[in-house]
């Protein structure tokens, strides 16, 4: 099995085809194999990148004692490092999202093109959201020490689908599923610390008029939450493109993977012929 050492971790990671590369970065408690559907559509044309992110998967736990947006920004920039990409276009889903932006913050001149999937701003757009992000999954990941990972999740799950996403949770689980060859284990203590991650997001100062490459941004037809976020990457991402993936909510990427791919092969293939395009005058 495929590891390298990245930011003191030893990261499993798998790679497919040539030419450009594409990393695809997983979402919070997911792992690598749930992009199977995207790996087997554009390998053929791209080398395509798919890792654990630490404390997934694989990859597992660390001893650090608690895990930040930045941290998983700089281990996403190791692998990068590692694998010795070019410009690789990066690519990433929900909490792999928040990742793909604050890499491409604070390192805007190492990739070629950014794609974020069901992936907010930091910043609160609603008081629903507010009430959601702020208050109830903050809270109920504190209790995952005493109750344990499998039941908190589920009761996020149960929230979410009342007063945020439509109802998903079972459909995305089935589909999940077909998509593992391994079940995925993960610990209550490093879900604590992955959750703190996501929550230090919305903390964190993520510059995102600091993202110079082109940039799509996708979100599922049903996933209102991330909607209300469209206007402000319009207004702070300098070359953003939006696109909605219908009959889909915030696991796109799973429910419906066509248009998804297809949205990403589109983009990529265009953002390719622009970087081919020598500047006017030469």
């Amino acid at each position: 099995m495929p590891f390298i050492e990245t930011n003191g971790i030893q990261t499993y990671y798998e790679r497919e085809g040539d030419g450009q590369p594409l990393v695809l970065v997983h979402g919070a408690t997911s792992d690598h194999q749930l992009w199977g559907n995207q790996v087997a559509a554009l390998s053929d044309d791209y080398e395509v990148i798919t890792y654990d992110m630490r404390g997934h998967g694989r990859t597992g736990d660390s001893d650090l004692p608690r895990y930040t947006i930045d941290l998983y920004a700089d281990d996403l920039r190791a692998l990068i490092d590692a694998l010795e990409l070019e410009s690789p276009c990066v690519c990433g889903l929900s909490m792999g999202g928040m990742t793909a932006l604050t890499y491409a913050a604070r390192y805007p001149d190492e990739l070629s093109a950014l794609i974020v999937a069901g992936a907010p701003t930091p910043e609160s757009q609603s008081l629903k959201e507010a009430i959601l992000m702020d208050g109830i999954y903050p809270a109920m990941t504190k209790l995952t020490g005493l109750i344990g990972y499998d039941r908190v999740q589920s009761v996020m799950w149960w929230v979410s689908e009342k007063i945020g996403d439509s109802g998903e949770a079972e459909e995305v689980e089935a589909a999940a599923d077909e998509l593992r060859e391994e079940d995925v284990e993960l610990e209550s203590g490093e879900y604590e610390k992955i959750m703190d991650a996501a929550d230090d997001y919305r903390n964190a100062p993520v510059r995102l008029e600091n993202i110079t490459v082109p940039t799509l941004v996708l979100y599922g037809e049903t996933e209102p939450l991330i909607r209300n976020h469209i206007p402000v990457y319009r207004d702070r991402v300098s070359d953003v493109t939006i696109n909605e993936i219908p009959d889909a909510g915030h696991n796109s990427h799973i429910q419906n993977p066509e248009a998804f791919t297809s949205a990403v092969r589109e983009f990529v293939q265009e953002t390719e012929a622009r970087r081919s395009v020598p500047p006017h005058g030469e």
